[in-house]
């Protein structure tokens, strides 16, 4: 069975499908314990923009249900 640092650079090679399904931008990371994508939303600044929270909660809700589905789609 594949550790999360296995799924992680699946998903890195696998980035433009991701930005893709999602409508966001991913940026690769790799940390010690993890590898894997970071999402952002161009222009979107949530951090002391509390007006944007309730709908941007609502869309990253909306985003994880697309990524679990693409995950399963290409079988990391």
């Amino acid at each position: 069975m594949p550790d999360d640092k296995d799924i992680g650079h699946k998903s890195i090679e696998n980035a433009q499908l991701f930005e893709k399904a999602l409508g966001l931008k991913a940026k690769p990371f790799d940390a010690k314990k993890a590898s894997g994508l970071r999402f952002y939303k161009d222009g979107c600044k949530i951090k002391n923009n509390e007006g944007e929270r309730p709908g941007f909660i609502a869309e990253q809700l909306d985003w994880a249900l697309k990524m679990r589905k693409l995950i399963e789609e290409l079988q990391l």
